[in-house]
């Protein structure tokens, strides 16, 4: 838990107690725990796209 309070302290200014970090990771981890078990769809389109500029001397 201190490792994400120093985080979220870190990253956004917030300053939250351990308690308050547990207390919310209780709130979404049957979610968090649906969303990782979900069934995956078998075609997943993506585009990418890559390049290097060189510039002449």
């Amino acid at each position: 838990m201190r490792d994400i309070v120093s985080h979220v302290q870190t990253l956004y200014g917030i300053e939250l107690s351990p308690a308050s970090v547990s207390n919310i990771t209780d709130k979404i981890m049957e979610e968090a725990r649906e969303w990782y078990s979900r069934t995956l769809d078998g075609f997943y389109p993506v585009v990418f796209l890559d390049a290097v500029h060189y510039k002449s001397p």
